[in-house]
């Protein structure tokens, strides 16, 4: 089975409430939602962020965060998220390690990211069997996942696994995620200083 999604997740030692965890990517107040599976989760179709927990990671799955607020992808030269996301994701691996992905089946994209210590410590990026950007030097356990393993999509996965990531079926089976929906009018946050009040815009236009 493909994947199709794009996801970011966040070590963290001790409870991370929902409410903490998105406002760590700069995203918030959301509106809580219904309860969904991992499946739905991690499909092309949902609105909004799944959020949800595995082990000591907080996650947060979305098939469109590498987007920025123009609707315009990242800049594939240098990273796998918009500016703005990306410099949250650093400030955030100050106290807390970072891990994102993009997997989408369909163009063969398999893409991963860790952040550590205040930095980016590795991105790895490829599209249709081929590197098209690589950050940094190779993690330990992604050395151990790729040796394993020669698909692209299930490396990202070995390596997630290795990480403490583990996407196993049975721990599939008991993950429970938490969908966080903006209205059609939200509130300003900290990722948009120059604009106040309430406008109609995507959650993910929020990182400009």
């Amino acid at each position: 089975m493909s994947w199709h999604t794009s996801g970011i997740a966040v070590k963290s030692i001790g409870a991370l409430t929902d409410e903490k965890f998105l406002s760590m990517l700069g995203l918030g107040p959301l509106t809580p939602g219904e309860e969904v599976d991992f499946d739905e989760a991690g499909s092309s179709d949902i609105e909004g962020l799944a959020i949800g927990k595995c082990g000591e990671w907080a996650l947060a799955f979305n098939p469109s965060m590498f987007l920025s607020g123009s609707g315009s992808s990242a800049d594939w030269r240098n990273s796998m998220w918009p500016p703005a996301l990306e410099k949250r994701l650093i400030g955030v691996s100050k106290d807390f390690p970072v891990f994102g992905l993009i997997l989408e089946g369909t163009s063969g994209t398999a893409d991963f990211s860790f952040y550590r210590s205040g930095k980016r410590e590795r991105c790895f990026m490829v599209q249709e069997g081929k590197t098209v950007f690589e950050q940094g030097q190779s993690l330990k356990e992604e050395k151990e996942a790729f040796s394993e393993e020669s698909d692209p999509e299930q490396r990202i996965l070995l390596l997630a696994e290795k990480l403490g990531l583990d996407f196993n079926s049975e721990i599939q089976m008991e993950m429970a995620f938490r969908l966080y929906e903006f209205g059609d009018e939200v509130p300003d946050t900290s990722m948009s200083p120059r604009n106040a009040g309430h406008h109609e815009r995507k959650w993910w236009q929020f990182w400009r």
